[in-house]
């Protein structure tokens, strides 16, 4: 998939199919024009139509192997109301196939094949020249005065000490 978003998007930084994840896949790019976004996103659904279902596009600040990072970015910098921000594609692959979303079940216990759709989210800032804020960083000292045992109610705030 690298190699192919390479192709159209000269400025990708990296990509990730995650493994708990199959029918996802996370593509950071050094954008210098908005259209790459869509493109960087097309060449990753082209390169496995009938496995991806979710292509979420983030900008080189952003580690698209850590979860929490791409889901940081979606929650910052992606609008679903924003034109441009939220692309769906319906009927994108099948019908049939490996995801049981290419089938229709009945009570009966039968199942016709359907096609699936698929999403691209936009979780980039917008291009240069456009500025836009700095990341805000918790300062290491802060959260080294944390005291672990006050985040235990708060399952997983405990990994910021990390």
């Amino acid at each position: 998939i690298y190699r192919r978003v390479k192709e159209v998007v000269p400025g990708v930084n990296q990509v990730n199919v995650p493994a708990h994840s199959r029918m996802h896949c996370y593509v950071s790019i050094k954008k210098a024009r908005d259209v790459e976004v869509k493109k960087a996103a097309f060449a990753a659904l082209n390169t496995e139509p009938e496995n991806l279902k979710l292509i979420i596009v983030v900008d080189d600040d952003i580690d698209v192997f850590n979860d929490g990072e791409v889901l940081w970015a979606v929650g910052t910098r992606f609008d679903a109301s924003r034109e441009g921000d939220l692309l769906v594609i319906p009927a994108w692959s099948g019908p049939g196939g490996l995801l049981p979303g290419g089938w229709t079940f009945d009570a009966a216990g039968g199942k016709a094949p359907r096609m699936i759709g698929a999403m691209v989210i936009d979780a980039t800032k917008p291009a240069p020249p456009v500025q836009y804020p700095a990341r805000a960083i918790v300062p290491p000292e802060a959260v080294e005065r944390i005291d672990p045992q006050t985040l235990k109610p708060f399952r997983g705030l405990a990994d910021l000490r990390r």
